[in-house]
């Protein structure tokens, strides 16, 4: 669920060069359609991955490692520098960002361009039936701005038997294109304050925060306004930055992401305090502040 981008964000989907992503891709993705414990399907430009043996499928999790690994560490471990495979604590890290990105999914969803990968995101089924939860969704950097982000949400938002997807972000783009995707697609999206005012969606933002809560995933002793949720630590949600609104026009998501930065910076100003000995660049917030982010079906 990382709209991680977990912090829920979009990053590249390889690390290594052209040249030897053109030398390696075909063995890669051939390994993505052997999967145990996975019903695999392709979709014109894309690979749909059904979990039906959840035993067999963690398993498989070190095969993701090495077709997705060091993008995935580079997406959220990038404090590190570049992933040194020689480096343990690299290995360490970039296994755990994996776990966190592919254990316990119900479907993963692979976009293909010339036979290269170029981005995926993968749902797990939680609640009622036919409601999802978003555990990630990751873009090669080169291939956004083309659309592609909305391929990938419309991969998921097709499936019929989908009725609701629930998650969390604090990326505008991410909102924005989620939002359009899933209005062409027949969802009503709501985001932070806006959902919270919505009894449909504040219903299932609770049933979000339920999950979260599950997972050990909200920050203790945190109360944050409807329609947001404060995280611990274990996500490794990157320093909050200030956020660029000049493009939002929405005036509902405007003024929910308004409140996300009002809360973030609260958030910032209390993590300062507490460690006045780390500079900027490397502070990572003990807690971080997200906006709960739902699209529901629309019922005609």
């Amino acid at each position: 669920m990382r709209n991680r981008s977990a912090n829920n964000s979009e990053s590249g989907i390889f690390s290594q060069d052209t040249v030897h992503q053109k030398d390696t891709l075909a063995p890669e993705l051939e390994q993505l359609k052997s999967l145990e414990g996975a019903e695999v399907t392709e979709k014109n430009d894309a690979i749909i991955i059904n979990v039906i043996d959840k035993e067999k499928w963690e398993k498989e999790i070190d095969k993701l490692e090495k077709i997705f690994g060091q993008t995935i560490f580079k997406q959220y471990e990038s404090r590190m520098g570049e992933f040194d495979p020689n480096n343990p604590e690299h290995v360490e890290r970039m296994r755990h960002q994996c776990q966190v990105s592919f254990s316990g999914i119900d479907q993963m969803y692979v976009l293909v361009e010339d036979k290269n990968p170029i981005g995926f995101t993968a749902i797990e089924q939680y609640g009622e039936k036919g409601c999802s939860i978003l555990r990630d969704i990751i873009l090669d950097v080169q291939a956004r701005g083309q659309g592609k982000s909305k391929k990938l949400y419309s991969l998921i938002l097709e499936n019929p038997e989908l009725l609701t997807l629930l998650g969390y972000s604090k990326t505008p783009e991410a909102i924005k294109s989620r939002t359009a995707t899933g209005h062409e697609l027949g969802f009503n999206t709501y985001y932070g304050s806006e959902g919270a005012a919505n009894p449909d969606a504040e219903a299932h933002m609770k049933i979000t925060l339920e999950y979260l809560k599950e997972r050990g995933l909200l920050a203790e002793d945190a109360d944050p306004p409807p329609g947001y949720a404060m995280l611990n630590g274990q996500l490794e949600i990157l320093p909050a930055k200030t956020l660029d609104l000049s493009s939002i026009e929405n005036k509902n998501l405007l003024r929910s992401l308004t409140r996300l930065n009002e809360l973030q910076t609260e958030e910032l100003h209390r993590n300062n305090e507490k460690n006045t000995s780390q500079t900027d660049e490397n502070k990572r917030l003990s807690n971080s502040v997200v906006g709960l982010l739902i699209s529901t079906r629309r019922i005609n």
